[in-house]
């Protein structure tokens, strides 16, 4: 009985195409307009504060060093960062 039992086969080329390969914010991102109306609706803000939330967000993830700015999902980060504004009272 060997170790190679329980060895892992190598992923086939399906499974290899489903991982989704992190990536950095692009430097002309824009907040999607969809994404803005997902967080006036959780947050109750209006238009103004939502995009100054999102240069915030922006600026900070293209100044982030290595893996902190490489995000799998940028919309996953996002509706993090809005509630976690919230929660700390940054939406003014």
């Amino acid at each position: 009985m060997g170790s190679d039992r329980f060895a892992l086969a190598p992923p086939t080329p399906e499974v290899k195409e489903k991982v989704k390969r992190a990536t950095r914010l692009q430097e002309d991102w824009t907040l999607p307009e969809a994404w803005l109306l997902w967080a006036k609706q959780i947050s109750g803000k209006g238009d103004q504060v939502i995009v100054r939330c999102s240069v915030r967000f922006k600026d900070h993830f293209l100044a982030a060093p290595g893996q902190k700015g490489v995000k799998q999902s940028w919309q996953a980060t996002w509706r993090n960062w809005v509630r976690e504004d919230i929660s700390r009272g940054k939406l003014v």
